[in-house]
C-alpha cells in the first residue's frame, strides 16, 4: 500500500520535470545567446576606444620626439658643424611618415566608431593587425590555425563588427534589458514569454534613448571630439530597466498622471 501511494506522486514529479525540461533548455539557450550578443557588443565598443586611445598616445609621443629632433638639428646648424647628419635626417623622415600613418589609422578607427564599415577589411580586428604589423596589408587573414569554436564565433559576429559604436551600444543595452526581463521571469518560477522579452527589449530601447539624449534632448552637439559613453555602465542601466520593468512603468504612469492632473487644475483655474 505504501508503494502504491508513492507511485502517483513519483509519476507526477517525473511528468512535471519532463514538461519543464524543454522550457528550461530553451530559456537557457536564449539567455546564453542574448548574453553573448551583449558581452560581444560591449567588448567591441571598449576595444575601439582603447585602440583609439593607444594610437592617440602614440601620435602625441611621436610628435614630441619629432619636435625634439628638429630642435637638436637647429642647434647643430647654429654651431656650424661641417658634416651633415644624414642619419638624423633619415630618422626625422621616418618619424614624419610614421606620424602620418598613425593619423590615417586614427581616422580609420574614428570612422568605424561613427559610421561603421561597409567592408570586412576595415573592421577593428584588421586595423589592429595592421597597427601591430606597422604597415601590413590589413587583409582579413585565414582561419587555418583557428579552432572550430573560434572560427564559428568570428563568422557569426562578422556582421556585428561592421556596425557603428552607436548601433552596438543600442544592441548591447536592449540585450541587457531582455536579460533583466528573463531573470525576473526565471526568479518567479515562470517560463519566459514573448511578452516579457518584448518588454525587456523596449525598456532597453528607452534607456538607450535616455543615455544618448542626455542633457541635449532635442539638440545635436556636433563640435569637438566624439562623445564617448561607458558601455559597461550603459549595459548595467539596461539590465536594471529589464529587471524592474513593471515598477519603472508604474512609476512613469504615476508621474504622467500627476503631471496631467496639474495641467487640468491649472487649465481649470485659468478658465
Amino acid at each position: 500500500m505504501e508503494t502504491d501511494s508513492k507511485l502517483p506522486l513519483t509519476q507526477s514529479f517525473c511528468k512535471h520535470v519532463k514538461n519543464l525540461l524543454p522550457y528550461s533548455f530553451v530559456n537557457t539557450l536564449i539567455l546564453l545567446m542574448v548574453a553573448f550578443t551583449a558581452v560581444f557588443s560591449i567588448a567591441e565598443i571598449a576595444a575601439r576606444e582603447s585602440v583609439l586611445s593607444i594610437i592617440s598616445g602614440q601620435i602625441s609621443t611621436r610628435k614630441s620626439e619629432f619636435v625634439e629632433q628638429s630642435r637638436e638639428s637647429s642647434i647643430t646648424q647654429l654651431v656650424g658643424t661641417a658634416t651633415v647628419n644624414v642619419d638624423r635626417a633619415d630618422a626625422m623622415r621616418y618619424m614624419l611618415n610614421e606620424i602620418q600613418w598613425l593619423e590615417g589609422t586614427k581616422q580609420e578607427v574614428q570612422t568605424l566608431i561613427a559610421l561603421g564599415s561597409d567592408e570586412e577589411s576595415h573592421i577593428l580586428r584588421n586595423v589592429r593587425r595592421s597597427y601591430i604589423d606597422k604597415g601590413g596589408t590589413g587583409g582579413t587573414g585565414g582561419t587555418e590555425g583557428l579552432s572550430l569554436l573560434t572560427s564559428f564565433i568570428r563568422k557569426s559576429t562578422a556582421s556585428l563588427l561592421m556596425l557603428s559604436s552607436d548601433q552596438l551600444l543600442a544592441i548591447a543595452i536592449m540585450a541587457c534589458g531582455s536579460i533583466g526581463a528573463m531573470i525576473t521571469a526565471l526568479r518567479g518560477d515562470s517560463a519566459m514569454t514573448l511578452r516579457s522579452l518584448s518588454l525587456g527589449l523596449a525598456s532597453g530601447f528607452v534607456v538607450y534613448l535616455a543615455i544618448k539624449g542626455g542633457k541635449h534632448v532635442f539638440l545635436l552637439q556636433t563640435q569637438g571630439e566624439l562623445v564617448t559613453f561607458n558601455p559597461y555602465g550603459s549595459g548595467f542601466a539596461g539590465l536594471l530597466s529589464g529587471l524592474f520593468t513593471e515598477k519603472a512603468h508604474q512609476l512613469l504612469t504615476t508621474i504622467i498622471d500627476d503631471f496631467a492632473a496639474r495641467l487640468r487644475a491649472a487649465s481649470g483655474g485659468k478658465q
